[in-house]
């Protein structure tokens, strides 16, 4: 019985990482075209094309990341995901996730706090795609869920074993949510 869970498990795994890979490769010239029509370079599109445009480039990134996420996870099951590390400044790092995040806290009138605490290096050494992958899809997670009040992601060091907690509404059972002010942490 554990042998043919296994296989059907390896299989899923070896479906999913195929079927990543094919759903990649006609969604990269989708993106490559629509950020070329977004560009408008010679100038003949409308402002509400280049908006469509736009529309389908974002879109089209948002699945790509979700397609990057499967393919990871058949990864992980399958034991051959592997990690590229290299020396970063979390500054940096918290500088663009801030970018990217502000305006959607700002559309939802939600107060944003992004910040690193005192005791953080100021350069890690791991890798930063998968850090930025996973602060990524928590803050997306926060800023989805919550309505009112604010979302406050603070990094900060934590003895060896220990998980990182992120709660609230779309993460169950995990973490806090501070009741008294209505936000996600």
């Amino acid at each position: 019985m554990y042998a043919q869970v296994q296989s059907a498990s390896r299989y899923k795994s070896e479906f999913l990482a195929n079927m990543s890979h094919e759903l990649r490769t006609p969604l990269n010239s989708v993106l490559v075209l629509a950020q070329l029509l977004e560009e408008n370079v010679d100038g003949r599109l409308s402002e509400e094309e280049v908006g469509y445009a736009r529309i389908i480039h974002h879109s089209g990134k948002e699945l790509l990341g979700l397609i990057n996420d499967v393919l990871d996870l058949s990864k992980i099951e399958a034991g051959k995901l592997e990690l590229d590390r290299s020396v970063f400044s979390m500054r940096e790092l918290l500088g663009h996730m801030d970018e990217l995040f502000r305006p959607i806290a700002s559309r939802k009138r939600l107060s944003f706090t992004l910040r690193s605490e005192a005791d953080v290096p100021e350069y890690l050494h791991t890798d930063e795609q998968r850090l930025k992958q996973i602060i990524n899809n928590l803050l997306s997670n926060a800023l989805k869920f919550t309505q009112e009040g604010y979302v406050r992601f603070v990094v900060s060091r934590v003895p060896e074993g220990r998980l990182l907690a992120e709660g609230g509404i779309g993460l169950r059972g995990g973490g806090y949510r501070d009741r008294d002010r209505g936000g996600q942490a």
